[in-house]
């Protein structure tokens, strides 16, 4: 095997002091397009300083004489030689020399005249003192202090002589350069190379860039000397690496580069050469693109290397973003060549190449025509190829999402393709994305939709969407524009253009940008600093001065405009230029109308999957954009389809749903289906509506919405055109789709357009207020008056510049008239008052309300009157029996209504089918809820009588045959009772986005340390430097280390120790959890208030700082006061008095759960939870599945195991979806900061949450933040950074060392010394090199096999078996502890700590997530969970069927006893005789099995005296009774409870609630051996550095994996991964991922054998030519390999 030693150390990189900078610098952040944009609220030292140093040459240039070299600049002393003895040397030059900056200059350099430049250099390279003292001269001419300069001269000293001796080589080898000789250049080029791969900027200042390119590009001419042209294109290249900003002189070298590729002569320059394109195209890609660069760079691509073709696309890639429409010829013919490529098994390639087509999309997006040109070479076939046959390791999710992106782009500005697509099996496509295969969704089943993150559904909707005709502006859609950018407008919006150009159009900032401008724009800076990307992939500093709103290049000095909107604006005439190219006809309704059959399969396959998306997930936007193809679906199908759709999903249901959400935008949509189904089937949905609470929601809107406070009655006063919701209409209606351009608003003409239109507008309606009083004239205007807006605001404007004034110091406010305020939640929620007003009026007539026929709802409201007034359970029956009926009738939905022929409104009204409206608002819930918990009145049976009573009536027939459909009927109808009412609210913040790296980046806490004032220690210093931007996330000892480091406490003692210490700090105060006891001897206050060590920063600002109360519901982004205030944390000497609280938060007390029935049935709701809506349904639910659990105890039968309901019924899919989304946000879950129901109610209610989502919530919330991130990046990649630094995982390792032969004894004192420790443990092996995860899992597992050795006497026997010498216990069912006598004793107590051993085992294996190789049986489980006490005989059976057989013989005594004295008709007497003479079936009494009282198989006595007590039919329950509990119970109780003890040590038992019994052993134990199935393996196994999908070595490894058998394959498993299981989820869970690679060998492959790197489970296989060949090698690599971790 191989050493994978030190795999798991993450790489830090170290960086500045924080005493040399003031504050922490945040990392590139990913913005929408996923390049890399570092952004920044406060600028950086360097640019503070640059930008200041600037302004203050600026100021001083006048003065400085510019011909006197002792009137040198300031350039001259940063850079004492800025001019080029080369120069002088080449006739062509004059010898007066420019004031022109250097590439690689720090700063300008300033004019000087010589006669000889040579001579002036060496004079100023000899005399750096005298640079030093013309600088300070000139600083203390102005003003500045004589010792700035002496605190930092030795510095500069080193700097001035590094950069003279620079200047000296370089000088030279540009004098070799230009030499004659051919051998002599070389040498130069050769020496000039490795000078600039070993510089850097400081290095290399002064190099003279400007003089060396042209001779090097020169040399590049040299057709017949390959090797000085490919030293030439090396040094090129090395120039732009060390020099970044030299690109701009390099520039010049790109028609000759070309040339290296158009025509190859040597294969190593042309490679060179597109390594030099590549630096150059992020600068310079407009001038590659003109020069034919495309076609040059993929003419020859399958002939270079595999890291050339990934520069030739990247190059491709980066010209491409700067493509226009004109530019066809220029690209086109390299389109076939990149469509080849997207069958690339490369990971890389294949993203450039996929990034080439999406930025040419986007750039061509408003010219169909050009999207057609395009596509004619089958682009959109090969990348619907690309997602159905992709290949895991090559399929990232950015590649997926970008594909899903480019085909959506397409499809919305040019139709015709959208009809192609559908054309071509779009239906077996979308079901291929979202279920995993093509074949159709069979109807009434429920499709299992593969595991997309939130992004990859976002973008598999929109393509859904632009396969579907579009939307209408106008009516009931009008609001569409209103709410398009709602969720976008919290700040402010930012542009910019180049100044020089006028005719340039404005651009956008992106959102992170913008936020961090508004920001400092309202806290009233003026300065801000930001590094972006304009024009080039590399960001450059841009200072913006918002008094002037002029922006900078800091480094080129471009000068850009900015300007701001509160909006965005979208300009009519440019919206209507952008849009002017686009399908004059929507093909897609073409479609529609000749093709219905192929619409309406297309559309059935979407509604299926859209409603099971919208079910399953969480995240806003997802919802929305199902929604939103939903209405595009039912607005164009046909009025018989939409019968069809209401057969097969719960419509009804589900807008009742929408209209009773908090979200104002699912309301909304509501509404808008409400009135397209009403439209399409007024009959059918009239009474649909009705039964589910439809219009009871709209009225219900009506009502609220009267009642509140300071607002006037809907119905008295209707909404006028003057109203200002009117306006705000008017002003977001015209917005356009996603072809729209966004433009700032800087024209005055266009306000003039838009004030006219208002007025007009108003007038027009005020003259139809004095004409007309009716109110249908004001609700039929409204919609109207949109469209009217919209048809306008499209009408081409002429637009005239007129620039912008703004006051020095103040933030620029933008045009009223074209930048309204957005749309307040007041504006929609007046809309939808008004849509609500209107439904009512136009569908709530009299005839539909009144009708005289009784309705289920009277029919169920008398059986449950009925119910809440009985006295006597057996009257319970007949309305119990009544409500069953109604619920066989609804077992599925009442939108299900395909076996009902509808008429006339009449049919349904009466039916018998039962509604979850109806249900709840019968009182059903709260009835129920009376009848089935203990009431203060009742006796200790009467609850248990009436469980009985139900249990009856909906568990049992007719024939008293078992039979749940009536209870699972009753289940699932009171599960969608609490899916329609719940609002449970989740903390989302999309904005954010998925990636960690934002987490960190983005949000950082200003603080401001300060000492003290009642602190007179001489040991505590004042702090003396400013704010301190620290990581939310950092412990408050983090804050305490890092004053110490900086020796802001100091003991004598420890100065050594923290002087060592300093040197290894890094410059900020980061998250890393310190897991080592600390001596603390510093107190952190705020406000007075004494924080936690082991509280977060964030925790801690947001518990004790000053600030306003802050929304607990909200998400921890949207706390602006926590990230933009100054806190001050005051420190002083730590005194053992001071108080200060653990913030550990436990889930719960160690007491056990309760045990008995009624303890359960009476368990009250969390406190917490009884403040959100539908907590009666979520108690009637826990109650049921208490039945369902514990029914054969409360009927006294056999079947424990088996409960009435089966787990896929218990699940509400809709609130599992929301606890899925939320463990998603990476911010919320590393702060702690859920919403309070998130953790309770998963514990109280555990079965409504499937098995994953109760693992995910376990590692994320039971466990520390550490363990919680490194769970997040291991179940969701998207969300990692993809390195190791500040975002990535710290968690603490604790290596130990430890001897195979004394693992079990070694095993023990490491799990003692850990048991309190939240370090990671990794094991690795005396006399063997490797390390890591592999080892780690195998010490786990020789663990597991040490505790089921035979001779440590733990076990119940069934048993033994003999592998290498060693004997072990055999447990079919799994381990449970052998019953031992409880009086103390060396044997009990030698089993108590080796129980208490095993219960840190597995404590720490859990929290660790490593997997035990043993199995426990069920009953071992419920002692760990506490659920002990109501085993019964039928437990026997888990843990020894023989002694459970023999128990059942007796147990046919005690039957036929009872039995007998049940018979009331009998006397005594009989009774007693009859009784004497009860035999078995094989005619056998009591007497003759010749039992006593001792426990069987052991001498211990059930009761006193019990070998002389004999078993006879008197006794036979007290036997039956005494045997059971102590097996059980008593014989194992100390023993168990120290295992309880144990694990208590590692984490607390209450986390393991959320859990069942029968769960357990997938939790600890994985899974175990099982069949792989072929396509497991396919879409598990990622074949990679040789090996493809496809290649023949990989298939031979699948067939021989499923041809394993359960040994093999748990010898496989251990020899790849180190552990004999698979962890829960197969593997799919696998992290990393089983991945196969080829093993080079030297001679033929069959004669090599396999080896492995376990750590990150590598199987290097080798070719084998056979499958017998492979499998025989690879039995023999197990056998061998096993039990030793050595280098291959």
């Amino acid at each position: 095997m191989d050493d994978d030693k030190g795999s798991g150390e993450p790489s830090i990189r170290r960086s500045k002091r924080l005493e040399d900078r003031s504050r922490i610098p945040s990392e590139d952040t990913p913005d929408k397009k996923g390049k890399k944009r570092k952004v920044s609220s406060t600028p950086s030292p360097e640019c503070q300083s640059k930008y200041k140093l600037r302004k203050f040459l600026r100021s001083t240039s006048p003065s400085f004489p510019s011909t006197s070299r002792a009137g040198s600049t300031l350039g001259n002393v940063n850079k004492s030689l800025s001019s080029d003895p080369s120069q002088s040397a080449s006739p062509s030059r004059s010898s007066t020399l420019k004031a022109e900056p250097d590439a690689g200059s720090s700063a300008g350099t300033s004019a000087m005249s010589t006669t000889n430049p040579a001579e002036s250099s060496d004079d100023n390279m000899n005399n750096p003192e005298d640079d030093i003292a013309r600088l300070q001269n000139l600083l203390e001419a102005r003003g500045v202090p004589p010792h700035v300069l002496t605190s930092f001269g030795s510095r500069m000293h080193l700097f001035l002589n590094r950069s003279s001796s620079t200047m000296s080589h370089a000088q030279q080898l540009l004098g070799k350069l230009q030499s004659k000789q051919e051998a002599q250049q070389l040498d130069a080029c050769v020496e000039l190379c490795q000078m600039l791969v070993m510089g850097n900027e400081e290095t290399l200042a002064g190099f003279p860039v400007r003089q060396s390119v042209p001779l090097l590009i020169n040399l590049l001419s040299a057709e017949d000397n390959m090797h000085l042209m490919l030293q030439a294109c090396r040094a090129l290249t090395y120039i732009m690496e060390s020099l970044p900003r030299s690109t701009s002189y390099v520039v010049e070298a790109i028609p000759h580069l070309l040339l290296k590729l158009k025509s190859i002569q040597c294969m190593d320059v042309a490679e060179q050469a597109l390594a030099a394109l590549d630096m150059l195209s992020k600068k310079h890609a407009k001038s590659i693109l003109h020069s034919g660069g495309l076609s040059a760079c993929l003419c020859f691509i399958d002939f270079f290397s595999l890291n050339a073709q990934r520069s030739a696309l990247n190059i491709t890639a980066n010209c491409c973003q700067v493509v226009t429409s004109n530019d066809g010829h220029l690209f086109m013919e390299s389109i076939p060549v990149l469509i080849s490529k997207l069958n690339t098994q490369d990971k890389k390639l294949l993203e450039s190449c996929c990034l080439t087509f999406s930025r040419l999309v986007e750039q061509l997006k408003t010219s169909p025509v050009m999207l057609m040109e395009l596509c004619k070479d089958g682009l959109i076939t090969n990348l619907q190829q690309l997602l159905l046959v992709g290949s895991a390791s090559v399929m990232t999710t950015n590649v997926f999402t970008m594909v899903l992106r480019i085909l959506s782009t397409v499809f919305q500005y040019c139709t015709s393709l959208a009809t192609e697509f559908i054309k071509q099996d779009a239906s077996g496509t979308i079901r291929s994305l979202l279920v995993g295969n093509k074949t159709p969704v069979e109807i009434g089943l429920t499709p299992t939709l593969l595991h997309r993150s939130s992004n990859e559904l976002f973008e598999i909707l929109c393509l859904c969407a632009e396969l579907l005709p579009q939307l209408p502006k106008y009516g009931v859609f009008s609001v569409d524009n209103l709410i398009s950018g709602n969720d976008e407008e919290k700040h402010r919006q930012w542009f910019y253009r180049d100044s020089s150009r006028d005719h340039d159009s404005w651009q956008s900032f992106s959102k992170q940008e913008n936020k961090i401008v508004s920001s400092s724009c309202d806290s009233g800076e003026t300065d801000v600093v930001l590094a972006m990307k304009i024009n080039s992939n590399v960001a450059s500093d841009f200072t913006l001065d918002l008094s002037t709103m002029k922006m900078e290049n800091e480094e080129t000095g471009e000068l850009y405009d900015i300007t701001t909107s509160r909006k965005k604006t979208f300009i009519p005439e440019l919206l209507h230029s952008a849009s002017k190219d686009k399908d004059k006809e929507d093909c897609r309704l073409t479609l529609l109308n000749d093709e219905p059959a192929l619409y309406d399969e297309l559309c059935q396959t979407m509604l299926l999957l859209l409603f099971e998306v919208y079910r399953s997930t969480a995240t806003p936007n997802v919802r929305y954009k199902c929604l939103h193809c939903l209405l595009r679906i039912i607005y164009h199908s046909r009025p018989d389809s939409i019968k069809s759709i209401a057969e097969l999903l719960p419509l009804s249901s589900t807008v009742a749903g929408m209209l009773s959400s908090q979200d104002s935008r699912l309301v909304i949509y509501g509404l808008q289906l409400s009135e397209i189904l009403m439209k399409k089937q007024p009959v059918v949905f009239a009474v649909y509506f009705k039964r589910e609470g439809v219009m009871h929601a709209v009225k219900k809107i009506l009502a609220e919405s009267s009642s509140m406070p300071g607002r006037s009655n809907i119905d008295t006063v209707p909404i006028t055109p003057t109203s200002t919701v009117s306006e705000k209409i008017r002003s977001f209606v015209g917005s356009p789709p996603r072809s729209a351009i966004i433009l700032p608003p800087i024209v005055s003409d266009q306000r003039t357009m838009f004030d006219t239109e208002m007025r007009t507008t108003r007038a027009r309606a005020k003259a139809g207020e004095a004409s007309s009083s009716a109110p249908e004239t004001s609700d039929s205007s409204f919609p109207k008056r949109l469209e009217s807006v919209w048809r306008k605001r499209r009408k081409p404007t002429t637009l005239k510049k007129k620039p912008n004034k703004h006051k020095l110091g103040s933030c620029p406010s933008p045009p009223s008239a074209l930048s309204p305020s957005p749309p307040t939640k007041d504006d929609l929620q007046q809309w939808v008052r008004h849509q609500a007003d209107k439904f009512c009026q136009k569908y709530l007539s009299e005839e539909t309300e009144q009708n005289s026929s009784p309705t289920v709802l009277d029919i169920l409201s008398n059986a449950v009157t009925q119910m809440s007034t009985i006295t006597d359970t057996r009257d319970s029956e007949t309305p119990l029996k009544q409500i069953k009926s109604l619920l066989l009738d609804t077992s599925r939905d009442v939108t299900s209504s395909r076996d009902v022929n509808i008429t006339s409104s009449s049919d349904l009204s009466v039916g018998g089918t039962l509604s979850s409206f109806e249900l709840l608002h019968a009182g059903l819930i709260e009835t129920l809820l009376k009848f089935l918990t203990p009431q203060p009145s009742d006796r200790e049976t009467d609850v248990l009588q009436r469980i009985n009573r139900l249990l009856e009536v909906f568990v049992f027939n007719e024939k008293n045959e078992f039979d749940p459909t009536p209870f699972s009927a009753l289940f699932n109808k009171v599960q969608q009772c609490l899916s329609q009412i719940e609002h449970f609210p989740v903390k989302v913040n999309d904005g954010l986005g998925e990636s960690l790296s934002k987490v960190s980046s983005t949000y950082q806490i200003k603080c401001l340390f300060r000492k003290h004032p009642d602190n007179s220690s001489s040991s505590i210093r004042q702090w003396g430097s400013g704010t301190v931007k620290v990581d939310p996330l950092a412990y408050v000892q983090a804050l305490e280390k890092y004053l110490l480091s900086r020796g802001y406490c100091r003991d004598e003692e420890d100065e050594d120790a923290e002087s060592s210490e300093v040197s290894e700090e890094e410059d900020r105060i980061v998250s890393r959890q310190q897991n080592s006891p600390t001596r603390h001897r510093l107190t952190l206050t705020i406000n007075n208030h004494p924080l936690p060590y082991n509280m977060t920063m964030y925790q801690a600002i947001k518990k004790y700082g000053t600030h306003t109360r802050l929304d607990d519901e909200a998400h921890p982004a949207s706390h602006s006061a926590v990230w933009h205030n100054i806190h001050t944390i005051v420190y002083k000497a730590y005194e053992c008095t001071d108080r200060v609280r653990s913030s550990a938060v436990k889930m719960g007390d160690e007491e056990p759960p309760p045990s008995s029935l009624l303890e359960k049935l009476s368990l009250t709701s969390p406190m917490v939870l009884d403040s959100y809506k539908g907590i009666k349904v979520i108690q009637l639910l826990h109650i049921l599945h208490t039945i369902s659990h514990e029914w054969s105890l409360i009927l006294k039968t056999d079947d424990y195991n088996n409960p009435i309901l089966k787990p896929e019924l218990l699940v509400n899919q809709q609130i599992a979806a929301k606890v899925e989304r939320q463990l998603q946000d990476p911010l919320v879950i590393m702060t702690s900061e859920y919403p309070k129901w998130f953790v309770p109610l998963p514990y109280y209610t555990p079965f409504l949450f499937p098995f994953h989502i109760r693992l995910e919530l376990l590692h994320a919330t039971a466990f520390d933040r550490d363990r919680a991130l490194q769970r997040i990046v291991e179940t969701h990649p998207e969300l990692s950074t993809g390195s190791e630094g500040r975002t990535g995982v710290r968690l603490d390792k604790d290596k130990r060392c430890v001897d195979r032969d004394s693992v079990f004894a070694q095993g023990r004192g490491i799990m003692t010394e850990l048991a309190s420790s939240t370090s990671l443990l990794e094991v690795y092996y005396v006399g063997e090199v490797g390390t890591g995860l592999g080892p780690t899992l195998e010490f786990y597992t020789l663990l597991s096999h040490a505790f089921q050795e035979s001779s440590r006497g733990l076990w119940r026997l069934n048993g033994t078996y003999t592998v290498t010498g060693k004997t072990y216990v055999n447990a079919p069912n799994g381990f449970y502890p052998r019953a031992v006598s409880q009086t103390e004793s060396a044997e009990l107590s030698k089993l108590c700590d080796d129980f208490t051993y095993l219960g840190r085992v597995i404590g720490k294996a859990l929290i660790d997530n490593r997997i035990l190789d043993i199995t426990f049986s069920e009953p071992f489980y419920r002692w760990l969970l506490g659920t002990h006490e109501k085993m019964g005989l039928a437990a026997i059976r888990d843990i020894d069927e023989v002694l459970h057989s023999s128990l059942k013989q007796v147990e046919i005594f005690a039957l036929k006893k009872e039995a007998i004295l049940k018979q009331e008709d009998l006397t005594q007497e009989r009774k007693d005789g009859l009784i004497k003479q009860i035999t078995d079936d094989n005619g056998a009494t009591l007497d003759d099995l010749c039992l006593d009282f001792v426990l069987p198989g052991t001498d211990i006595e059930l009761t006193g005296g019990g070998h002389t007590v004999a078993l006879t039919i008197e006794n036979v329950e007290e036997y039956l009774c005494a045997v059971v509990n102590y097996t059980l119970r008593e014989g194992v109780r100390k023993q168990m409870e120290a295992l309880r003890q144990g694990f208590s040590s590692v984490m607390p038992l209450s986390h393991l609630q959320l859990f069942y019994a029968n769960e357990m052993s997938q939790l600890l134990c994985g899974t175990g051996p099982g069949r792989w199935t072929e396509e497991d393996l396919c879409t598990t196994l990622q074949p990679d550095h040789g090996y493809t999908a496809s290649s023949t070595a990989v298939k031979h490894l699948i067939q021989v994996m499923i041809d394993f058998q359960p040994n093999e394959q748990r010898a496989f498993l251990k020899f790849v991964t180190g552990c004999p299981r698979l962890p829960v989820g197969g593997f799919k869970a696998l992290h990393p991922r089983l991945t196969v690679v080829k093993k080079s060998v030297d001679g033929p492959p069959d004669s090599y054998l396999p080896s492995v790197m376990t750590c990150v489970n590598y199987l290097k296989l080798p070719d084998y030519s056979t499958t017998q060949s492979l499998r025989s090698k690879l039995l023999i690599a197990i056998s061998e390999g096993q039990n030793s971790f050595h280098l291959s």
